[in-house]
């Protein structure tokens, strides 16, 4: 489809804050093209003109988050980041909330995909914090894709979302759950709540 796609663009990234720019639009057009087909579209140029009628509901917000939406993702991706947050940022909150009389910690994982970036947070603070007796801590994780969330619900992951993960991650904090699968430790999910959110709106 050699088509101007940047009035759906700027439609979804409204709608949805997903931005695809000129250089991604064969990745939007095969989205459209998808999330068309599972809506029982006859083609795709009908369900854009569906969405620019005004006809931008939850179950195309929900269609279009299940394919635009990248769902790929592994257990304590971008090391630098996991690093900093052990070495600097987590001890500065939990030195100065063990000087209170209820230490909390808050913690909000944005477009948290299928869960794994929530549950290497949460896996980091349970190494930080091994004794978290009278701790209130709470891991909120957010997501557009219903789909992705539900596997972060299930919380079972195959050996791909360890790739590059330290060993000690799945020694530590998973037990096997059939062939090639592991689950997280119940101790590890109750830490984190996921919800659906648009943060568009």
């Amino acid at each position: 489809m050699n088509a101007d796609l940047s009035v759906p663009a700027a439609l979804i990234s409204e709608r949805m804050g997903l931005h695809f720019q000129q250089d991604r639009w064969p990745d939007l057009i095969r989205g459209l093209e998808r999330a068309a087909a599972s809506l029982g579209f006859d083609n795709v140029h009908t369900f854009i003109a569906h969405l620019l009628a005004d006809r931008f509901g939850q179950r195309e917000v929900h269609a279009l988050a299940t394919h635009l939406t990248i769902g790929e993702t592994y257990f304590f991706r971008t090391p630098e980041t996991f690093g900093m947050l052990e070495s600097r940022l987590l001890p500065e909150l939990i030195a100065a909330q063990q000087r209170s009389a209820t230490p909390r910690l808050r913690i909000w994982s944005a477009g948290c995909a299928t869960g794994q970036e929530a549950y290497s947070l949460a896996i980091l603070i349970s190494k930080m914090i091994p004794r978290r007796a009278g701790w209130d801590i709470t891991i909120l994780a957010s997501d557009i894709n219903p789909e992705a969330l539900e596997t972060a619900r299930a919380a079972v992951y195959t050996q791909w979302s360890f790739r590059d993960t330290p060993s000690w991650v799945m020694n530590g904090y998973f037990t096997k759950a059939g062939e090639g699968r592991f689950a997280v430790d119940q101790a590890i999910r109750e830490m984190v709540t996921f919800r659906y959110l648009n943060l568009a709106e």
